[in-house]
């Protein structure tokens, strides 16, 4: 069975902002996520949910570089799902 993942992802947070953008090596921690995740056999695609807003573009830049499939603002998928 294959099934889609999906990765909430923000950059508000008021304990430790920009965390998904924080070095692990030589990455973030975003793509390091999404280099694992892509190892797994039963995904059939990742989806990352972003907030629509200025940051938008540092998940676009991200997005080219990890190849990834699908970027979602929470606006889309509010939409898509009404």
């Amino acid at each position: 069975m294959r099934f889609d993942a999906i990765i909430q992802s923000r950059m508000g947070s008021k304990r430790l902002t920009n965390k998904i953008f924080f070095s692990l090596g030589n990455s973030t921690v975003l793509e390091f996520l999404l280099k694992n995740l892509k190892k797994i056999k039963a995904i059939n695609k990742i989806i990352i949910a972003v907030p629509d807003n200025v940051n938008h573009e540092l998940f676009k830049i991200i997005s080219k570089k990890t190849m990834f499939i699908c970027l979602l603002t929470i606006q889309k998928i509010k939409k898509t799902m009404s």
